[in-house]
């Protein structure tokens, strides 16, 4: 069976590590991706978060394209509600002028940010609903659009809008529109075949497409055993409770200290209480870890039945080399065929 695999990186920071580092490790990563045959390269955003070192895609994804030369690049997702629509219609024409037939312009309605960081970027309650902005904003992309509207530079071909989220709503917002749907599994593992369910019965053919396109993202990381997947996975682990539950802005552990805090009795000082406990175990149930064997399984089996048509891969892990060696396993036990890219 033929697998479409894509990355979405969020330029990780680390405990101890510079940003700018992290930055240079997603276009390094890029660069691999493409190598390695995989379809989509995302980036992501995030605000006033010292773990992320994702603030501006619209910007990493002009360094990302220019740095490779098949790969589709993109946003995931740009978020809305802080711009005006206009504003990214045109700077996503810009990107898709610059790197034509490579361009993904990825929606999310979230903040993606902490309330006072929202409010600084002037995320208000009383501006239009994200509805409202996804309709403005395809409003102003051709091909279609009113000469008079449509964003510059024009474009034979715009950059192709995906809706992302994790709800039913969202899927429906994105089938009644006729856009492909991404799903992000990683963030919100409840109420998946629901929600992907309500976007094929919904779905309604349209300028951008004629049947309904399912794009799933899941955590996901590989290693030579599941005990080593395990092993390189705990500093996501970690930082889940500490910025979920402890309400802490930090980088992500080192592996090391994410190990000793896991390792400590229950309770203990900087251990984990049985709270947290219970939220790593539900975290682990929604993340593949094994080796590429497991992975490539399990993967083809969320894309029986056509019910799913491409998976987004997320993978954290301290060292870039243990991130792109998760990828690469993936790869090769999908029979992933390089040149990356192709198809929108």
């Amino acid at each position: 069976m033929s697998l479409v695999l894509n990355v979405l990186d969020q330029s990780p920071v680390f405990a101890g590590q510079s940003p700018v580092v992290a930055v240079q490790n997603t276009v390094r990563l890029a660069c691999e991706a493409e190598k390695l045959g995989y379809r989509r390269f995302w980036v992501s955003e995030h605000h006033g978060s010292r773990a992320f070192g994702s603030a501006s895609p619209e910007i990493l994804i002009a360094r990302i394209a220019s740095a490779t030369s098949r790969i589709r690049v993109g946003a995931g997702g740009i978020l809305l509600r802080h711009y005006q629509p206009l504003k990214v219609a045109e700077q996503f024409n810009l990107l898709e002028a610059m790197f034509p037939g490579r361009i993904d312009l990825g929606l999310g309605s979230t903040t993606g940010a902490p309330p006072r960081v929202a409010l600084a970027l002037r995320a208000s309650r009383s501006s239009p609903p994200f509805e409202a902005r996804i309709d403005e904003l395809i409003g102003y992309l051709g091909p279609g659009a009113p000469d008079a509207f449509r964003a510059v530079p024009v474009v034979p071909a715009a950059p192709l809008p995906w809706v992302l989220g994790t709800s039913p709503a969202s899927a429906l917002l994105a089938a009644k529109r006729g856009l492909p749907f991404a799903v992000g599994q990683f963030l919100a593992p409840r109420n998946l075949d629901e929600t992907i369910d309500t976007y094929h019965h919904a779905f309604e053919p349209s300028k951008w497409l004629e049947r309904p396109r399912v794009n799933l993202a899941l955590f996901v990381i590989c290693a030579d055993s599941e005990e080593r997947a395990l092993t390189l996975g705990s500093p996501a682990e970690a930082w889940l409770v500490q910025s979920s539950l402890r309400k802490m802005n930090v980088p992500f552990p080192t592996t090391s200290e994410a190990l000793a805090t896991a390792n400590a009795a229950p309770g203990a000082h900087d251990g984990y209480d049985e709270t947290e406990l219970r939220e790593i175990a539900a975290r682990r149930s929604a993340v593949m870890a094994g080796t590429g064997r497991d992975i490539a399984k399990e993967l083809r089996r969320r894309v029986a039945g056509g019910r799913v048509h491409e998976v987004t891969l997320v993978t954290i892990a301290e060292h870039f080399e243990d991130r792109l060696r998760s990828y690469q396993l993936v790869a090769e036990a999908c029979g992933l065929a390089a040149p990356g890219g192709g198809a929108p």
